[in-house]
């Protein structure tokens, strides 16, 4: 299990959750703060695309790897 806390600041550790061995059977939750809802929408956004992109890294990785 990893907790990203700290905000975008750490999105990269991303990298370090989700990798190749690992990525297809991943669970992802996102924590949003509600202390400043006009940044929810927004912070949602990110935290998808973040994750979406590294997941695809992943997944090409494997695919190199183990066709």
């Amino acid at each position: 299990m990893y907790e990203l806390g700290g905000g975008r600041n750490f999105a990269n550790l991303l990298e370090a959750a989700l990798v190749g061995g690992n990525v297809a059977s991943t669970t992802v939750c996102i924590v949003l703060d509600l202390t400043k809802p006009g940044n929810t929408i927004e912070s949602l956004l990110f935290w998808i695309n973040a994750i979406r992109e590294q997941s695809q890294i992943a997944l090409d990785a494997l695919g190199q790897t183990n066709p």
